[in-house]
C-alpha cells in the first residue's frame, strides 16, 4: 500500500510542479553599410571589395563569414547613401541569397533592412533557417519596399532553428531594378550545458611549423570538429575526434563533446601556422670595385613579403640603401643581410651574400708625344690615353704648372671628348706648348687615376733684330727683353745678356 500511494504521490507532484526551464545564453549580431572608417563605422565592406561580377562572393562581416549568390551573374557595388548594392541597370539580377552558418546556437530572431529601385514592379523578401522558413508577423514573405524598411523574422510557435540562415531577395515584377541591403542583425541563444566542452593542445597561437592538435574531454564523451569554421554540431563536415589532427596550414579549428544526447558549448582554436617566405640572393657573392656605387644582386622573394630591411655587418666597407644597393666606403669584405621581420602568414627570415670590396687597378698610362726636349718655338704636344679609355678612363687631367700629382689633381686642366659616343674612338687631344715647362698628365677614370706622366720642354727663341747687332759689353751684365727695353730686375723669361740670349728661371 505504501509502494501505491508513493507512486501517486510522485505522479501528482511531477502534475502540480512547474518543468526545469532550459538555462540560455543569448547574444546578438549586426552590421551595416552606412557609414565609413572616419565616420565610426566599419569602412564599406563589401561582398566585392569594389565593384565586380561574379556568381557568388564571401565576405568576413563583423567577424562572420557571409556569402552572397545568386541563379545569374552577380554584380556588386556599394555607395555611401544606398549601401550593399546587387545588380546595376545594365545588369540586373532575378535574385540574391545572402547566406551564413557562423552562428552558434538557435537564432530567435533575423533583422533585414532592405529596398529595391523604385521603378521594380515586385519583389519578396524571404528569411529562413536550416531551411525552415521565419515569419514577419506571421508572413513566410514580405513585400520588398521602395524605400528602405527593416524586417523582423522570427521562428514560427516560437521554436527557434539552429543551422544555416538564409536570407533571399527576388524580383518577380516584369521590371526590374537594383536590389540594396543596408543592415543585418541576428539574435542567437545557445543553451547552458553541463557537458564540459573539449580542450585542445597545444592552444591556439601562431606557430611557425606544422602542429599535431590533440583533443580531450571527460570520460565516455564523443568529440566532433571541423576545420572549415562551420559549427561542428550540425555540419555534414564534421569529423568524430579519433587521433591527433595534423595541421600545417592557419586552419580554425572547432570541436564538441556530445555525451548522453547532449552537447557542449562550441570551442574554437585557431592555429596561425606561419610559411618560409623563402628569401634568398640570386648569387653567394658579390665583388665590386671601390669607389663604385651599384645596384646590389637581386633578392628572390617569391611571396612578396615586406617590408625588408637590408644592412652591411661592416659599414665601414660599404653602406645599403633600402632598395638594398650598394654603396661602397673603404676596400674589405662585408656579409650584406635582408631581413624579414615576419607577419601573420610568415615567420622571420634573413638572407645573406658575401661582398668585397676592391682597391681599383690604376688605369693604363697615357702618353705625351713628343716626350719633352728642347725646341727654337712652341710645339704642338699630343696626349694620348691608354687602351682602356671610354672602358675605365674618361679624361685626361695635365698641368704646365704644377709641381707633382696633388698640385696637378687640385687644379688641373681636364679634358674629355665633347660627345659620348666618342669615348671610344676620340681618346687623344693637341696642346700647344709656348714657353719652357714641365707637363704633368694623368688619366682619369670613376675614382682611379693612371701613374703620372711628366715631360719637359724647354723653347729657345732667337730674339728678332739682335743676333745680327754687336751688343754693347757692359761690365754690370745688363739684361734686355726681347723689345730690346733694358730690364733693371730680370724676372722668370727670355732675355738678352751681352748679345745673346739666356733664359731666366
Amino acid at each position: 500500500m505504501k509502494r501505491v500511494f508513493s507512486a501517486f504521490l510522485m505522479v501528482m507532484l511531477g502534475a502540480v510542479l512547474p518543468a526545469v526551464a532550459q538555462q540560455y545564453t543569448t547574444e546578438t549580431w549586426s552590421f551595416g553599410w552606412d557609414k565609413g572608417r572616419n565616420d565610426g563605422g566599419e569602412g564599406f565592406y563589401h561582398f566585392s571589395n569594389g565593384s565586380g561580377e561574379a556568381e557568388s562572393y564571401t565576405e568576413t562581416l563583423n567577424g562572420v563569414v557571409w556569402s552572397a549568390s545568386s541563379s545569374q551573374v552577380l554584380y556588386c557595388s556599394y555607395t555611401a547613401n544606398m549601401g550593399q548594392a546587387f545588380g546595376k541597370p545594365a545588369k540586373l539580377v532575378d535574385d540574391v541569397t545572402l547566406a551564413s552558418d557562423g552562428f552558434e546556437g538557435e537564432i530567435t530572431e533575423v533583422k533585414v533592412s532592405v529596398r529595391k529601385s523604385a521603378q521594380a514592379t515586385g519583389g519578396v523578401l524571404k528569411v529562413s533557417v536550416a531551411d525552415n522558413d521565419y515569419l514577419n508577423d506571421g508572413n513566410a514573405e514580405v513585400a520588398l519596399p521602395d524605400e528602405y524598411t527593416e524586417y523582423t523574422f522570427k521562428p514560427a510557435g516560437d521554436a527557434p532553428k539552429e543551422g544555416k540562415i538564409k536570407i533571399v531577395l527576388t524580383q518577380s515584377g516584369d521590371t526590374k531594378g537594383v536590389l540594396y541591403v543596408r543592415s543585418l542583425g541576428v539574435t542567437y541563444r545557445t543553451e547552458q550545458s553541463d557537458v564540459a566542452a573539449p580542450v585542445a593542445s597545444p592552444a591556439a597561437g601562431t606557430y611557425d611549423e606544422a602542429q599535431s592538435i590533440t583533443l580531450s574531454a571527460a570520460a565516455g564523451a564523443t568529440i566532433y570538429y571541423t576545420t572549415d569554421g562551420s559549427n561542428p554540431k550540425l555540419s555534414e563536415t564534421r569529423t568524430a575526434y579519433t587521433a591527433p589532427i595534423s595541421i600545417s596550414a592557419t586552419t580554425t579549428l572547432k570541436f564538441i563533446a556530445e555525451q548522453d544526447g547532449k552537447y557542449s558549448a562550441v570551442a574554437e582554436a585557431k592555429y596561425v601556422i606561419r610559411q618560409d617566405p623563402e628569401l634568398s640572393f640570386e648569387v653567394p657573392s658579390v665583388t665590386v670595385e671601390y669607389p663604385h656605387d651599384v645596384y646590389g644582386p637581386w633578392l628572390n622573394n617569391p611571396h612578396n613579403v615586406e617590408p625588408i630591411y637590408y644592412y652591411a655587418e661592416d659599414n665601414s666597407v660599404a653602406e645599403i640603401d633600402n632598395y638594398g644597393d650598394i654603396w661602397t666606403k673603404a676596400a674589405g669584405t662585408t656579409t650584406v643581410y635582408a631581413v624579414f621581420a615576419g607577419n601573420d602568414a610568415y615567420y622571420p627570415a634573413t638572407a645573406s651574400y658575401v661582398l668585397t670590396v676592391t682597391e681599383p687597378e690604376p688605369l693604363q698610362s697615357p702618353t705625351i708625344s713628343p716626350a719633352g726636349g728642347t725646341f727654337t718655338g712652341p710645339v704642338d704636344v699630343t696626349l694620348t690615353a691608354g687602351s682602356d679609355w671610354g672602358d675605365r678612363a674618361l679624361a685626361l687631367w695635365y698641368s704646365t704648372t704644377a709641381a707633382d700629382f696633388d698640385e696637378l689633381t687640385d687644379d688641373p686642366i681636364i679634358w674629355y671628348p665633347e660627345s659620348d659616343n666618342l669615348y671610344a674612338t676620340v681618346k687623344s687631344t693637341t696642346i700647344r706648348i709656348t714657353e719652357s715647362c714641365r707637363l704633368l698628365l694623368v688619366s682619369v677614370g670613376y675614382g682611379v687615376y693612371s701613374p703620372l706622366v711628366e715631360a719637359t720642354f724647354t723653347i729657345n727663341e732667337e730674339p728678332t733684330g739682335i743676333s745680327n747687332i754687336e751688343a754693347e759689353r757692359t761690365a754690370d751684365a745688363t739684361y734686355y727683353n726681347l723689345a730690346g727695353q733694358r730690364v733693371a730686375s730680370p724676372k722668370k723669361g727670355i732675355y738678352v745678356v751681352g748679345g745673346k740670349k739666356r733664359v731666366v728661371k
